[in-house]
């Protein structure tokens, strides 16, 4: 368990952050920042942005809860900030602080007690709050917020963030786990499956917790989960809801004042294809399989890739932003990170990495000084594992330029990026550029050994040239090289580079052919692979072993096209096991419909892969099937299961990973032997009673129900309801006397009954072994017997002859019965029909329930 970090301050520490954040943002003395962004302008002063916390709220009086906050800090100088302190502040208080004093948490960048990530200038802590505290801080919406702030020393500057409010919530944070099960979902055609008692409704900001509840309750639902920065709650219903009883309550919903909207519950899929409008448009993206490596969950999550561009322009598809006057470092962003499923334009490769951008030149002219600044300021922050350069210089050959060694200082800044203390900590992704030559074109020809200055890059593998592709759907070759692109044995691999849908800097999408767009899709899949387990010293290799085509070059040779798919899985290795699919089920248990033994999950390795599972064999191999919403859900079907007759069943499931490869495991189902059921059957109510012995009796007559009320789904006591192979099932008053009954009516040529098959079913799901009941208004032209069927829960059942002599109202049947083991089911099948239409002849009334020890 990490150690929470919580200490109160000193009134000398406590001066110094009055004097560090409250006074003033920083010291007012200026300093020259080096080595970070464009060098055309000095280095924006360091600053903290807002700090983050997760959870992002608390459930009101819960206890100490521990909770992770989190600050970057931002264009900080070579200097490391000799503090990053985290400070609650009470508005309240003449100082801003909690009772007069600050609570102070130490923030740290080391990657422990709360950090991630080492080095990151993501600043964290993980502390110990007190929802009870809040309330002392300021109102927000229906919730009470504790406040935050962030303070640091950075060289000569004391800085500050904004303010952070966390907020607690009387409902529970986050959302509660959905049943997703077959039974449980509301199937509609071309859409996800939706669960059938769940609905999300959102609320407008303003609406009180008091008043959220009071419309949960009007729908008949309740809240069990919140997404409290949404607005967004979990309404979970008593029962699974049919599709009309659904689209009722959403639009009753909708008519409530403060209800923004409300809305199914959907169930999907690994993602496949992304909700983005303008993917349809992005034939380069398709065509190296970038969406299908998705389903492996290779986003590039947890890596960062540094640009080495034109700026970023802030765009509402892009994870980071500034400025971008050439247009070209935003075309680039927008393939390798594009915010993806976000209905917003188009998606990324990597739409899970991370980006940070160095401007090497704020126009589409860079010189060489630049391209050398721009890899000496990436290698002094060792900021990213994937570098993309998308520029390009073309020198003269050796022995015609009188220096013949221009490239020196360019090819030795790439190794300061690419290798620290000769370790590989990144790879460089650069375009070959477009002057469809095969020339002297830098920093790309850094790999080439045949010019003696390209040495200073001492690992060529790290730095990847990549020459454009023909991608598109329809009206030209793909897999062809983009005529402009230059070529060469100096390249590694080839990728889409032609009319790529992409980012601009005017806020939307444009079309964009060169070597830098081929080199965007490049740098997305090596940061599929980096955050799939590859290292930065296998891309090279592994992109150029697992390409499916090559393309074409000028004069002959080829060079392999980019497959993102393929490249991830290079390192695949088979499962080694599957868990979920042993299980042991009472004896009893009606597996007739399908039993979900488990839900299997595969033993692997591999950081990023996907698997399907298959029956494989085993002596009982004809029972069991795959199926679920995840398809990986093992089911049963073997019937009423009875120890006796067979105590376990046995399967073998083969799972299948991505690659092909595969592992079969053998799995066991036991079936629990229970005690076999012993029973009484009376015929007299008051013997019935009185064997019950005093235990709590639970009973349902049905007076205070109107004549022909509909009783369908009726609960007669907690799990207890009744159904029949009739149409109807109401309140009965037949002699107009107030004794009202149940009844099962049916209708004139009804197909679902033919004659001698009418019956009543009581279904019991409660834990109950004393069920009674009468049994009224015999029709004395039925020939009779009615026979009573009891079900246990080990699977046996009885039978009971009832014949219907006389009875009325005044004098009915009773039926009681009592057992050692809980009672499943009761079916009243009363005698043959004197036609196959019409009424049933009996009605039921006076149940008497009880449970006994």
């Amino acid at each position: 368990m990490r150690k929470a970090i919580s200490f109160v301050l000193s009134s000398v520490m406590a001066g110094m952050l009055l004097d560090a954040g409250i006074a003033s943002a920083h010291s007012g003395h200026h300093h020259e920042h080096h080595g970070h962004g464009d060098h055309h302008h000095s280095q924006p002063d360091a600053k903290l942005l807002e700090p983050r916390s997760l959870p992002y709220a608390l459930p009101a009086n819960s206890g100490e809860v521990d909770v992770t906050f989190s600050v970057p800090l931002v264009n900080e100088d070579d200097d490391n900030p000799q503090y990053v302190y985290l400070v609650s502040k009470d508005e309240g208080d003449n100082h801003g602080w909690h009772n007069g004093q600050p609570e102070v948490f130490r923030l740290n960048d080391q990657g422990h007690d709360g950090d991630r990530i080492a080095g990151d200038s993501v600043y964290s802590a993980t502390v110990r709050v007190n929802p009870q505290s809040h309330g002392k801080g300021h109102h927000h919406g229906h919730d009470e917020c504790l406040n935050y702030r962030a303070f640091a020393r950075v060289g000569d500057d004391k800085i500050k963030s904004p303010e952070y409010g966390l907020c607690t919530s009387s409902f529970p944070v986050g959302v509660a786990p959905s049943n997703t099960s077959a039974g449980n979902l509301i199937v509609t055609p071309q859409v996800s499956p939706a669960i059938a008692d769940e609905l999300l409704v959102r609320f407008d900001a303003d609406v009180s917790d008091q008043q959220i509840r009071n419309i949960a309750r009007f729908v008949g639902a309740q809240v069990v989960g919140s997404i409290l920065p949404r607005n967004l709650y979990q309404f979970k219903f008593p029962r699974a809801l049919t599709a009309a009883q659904m689209d009722a309550a959403i639009r009753s919903l909708l008519r409530r004042p403060g209800v923004e909207d409300a809305y199914q519950n959907r169930v999907g899929t690994t993602v496949g294809i992304p909700s983005d409008p303008e993917f349809v448009n992005q034939h380069g993206l398709q065509l190296i399989n970038a969406d299908d490596a998705w389903d492996l969950g290779a986003t590039g999550a947890g890596v960062t890739v540094t640009l080495l561009d034109t700026g970023v322009q802030t765009h509402a598809d892009l994870p980071t932003g500034g400025t971008d006057t050439a247009n070209h470092g935003t075309a680039v962003a927008g393939v390798i990170a594009a915010i993806t499923n976000n209905s917003t334009g188009i998606a990324g490769v990597a739409y899970n990495s991370t980006l940070q951008k160095f401007t090497v030149s704020p126009d589409t002219v860079v010189t060489m000084s630049e391209m050398v600044a721009g890899f000496q300021a990436v290698a002094a922050t060792s900021t990213g594992q994937v570098v993309t350069a998308g520029f390009n210089i073309t020198l003269a050959p050796p022995g015609v330029d009188l220096a013949g060694d221009d490239q020196w200082d360019l090819c030795a800044a790439i190794n300061d990026v690419v290798l620290n203390s000769g370790t590989p900590v990144a790879v460089v992704i650069s375009g070959a550029g477009n002057d469809n030559s095969d020339g002297w074109h830098y920093p790309s020809k850094c790999n080439d050994s045949s010019a003696p200055a390209n040495g200073q890059l001492t690992n060529k593998s790290l730095l990847i040239p990549v020459m454009a592709s023909v991608s598109c759907t329809s009206a030209c070759t793909p897999d062809t090289r983009v005529s402009t692109s230059n070529y060469g044995a100096w390249i590694d691999v080839a990728a889409p580079g032609q009319n790529i849908r992409s980012t601009n800097n005017t806020g939307g999408y444009s079309n964009f052919t060169g070597t830098s767009m081929a080199m965007a899709h490049v740098a997305g899949t090596a940061a599929q692979m980096i955050s799939c387990g590859a290292t930065v010293s296998q891309i090279q290799s592994r992109l150029i072993s697992t390409a499916p085509v090559t393309i074409a070059m000028p004069g002959g040779g080829s060079k392999p096209r980019i497959d993102s798919r393929a490249a991830v899985l290079a390192g695949n290795t088979a499962p080694t096991g599957i868990t979920g699919g042993s299980a042991s089920i009472n004896e009893g248990t009606d597996t007739g419909a399908g039993y979900a033994v488990g839900t299997l999950s595969a033993v692997d390795a591999n950081l990023c892969d996907q698997f399907s599972f298959s029956i494989q064999g085993g002596a009982d191999s004809a029972a069991f099937s795959i199926g679920g919403p995840g398809m990986n859900q093992l089911t049963l079907t073997a019937g009423v299961l009875d120890f006796e007759t067979k105590s376990s069943y046995n399967v073998t499931v083969r799972v299948t990973d991505a690659g092909g490869l595969s592992f079969d495991q053998p799995f066991v189902v036991s079936v629990n032997d229970l005690p076999e059921p012993t029973f009484t059957i009376y015929s007299v109510r008051a013997t019935y009673l009185a064997a019950l012995g005093g235990a709590p009796v639970l009973t349902q007559n049905f007076d205070s129900f109107a004549h022909e009320d509909n009783l369908i789904g009726f609960s007669l006591v907690p799990g207890i309801t009744v159904t029949s192979n009739m149409d109807r099932i109401i309140a009965w008053d037949g002699t107009s006397d107030g004794d009202k009954e149940l009844f099962a009516l049916d209708s004139v040529g009804n197909p679902t009954r033919t004659a001698g098959t009418a019956y009543y079913d009581i279904l019991v799901t409660g834990a109950y072994n004393a069920i009674g009941f009468d049994i009224t208004a015999f029709n004395p032209a039925t020939p009779g017997p009615g026979v009573m069927q009891v079900f246990f829960l080990d699977g046996t059942s009885t039978s009971v002859n009832i014949f219907p002599t006389n009875a009325t109202e005044q004098d009915p049947v009773f039926f009681g019965v009592t057992s050692n083991q809980r009672i499943t089911r009761i079916r009243w099948n009363e005698g043959p029909e004197t036609s196959g239409t019409g009424n049933e002849e009996t009605t039921l009334d006076d149940f008497a329930v009880a449970n006994l020890p």
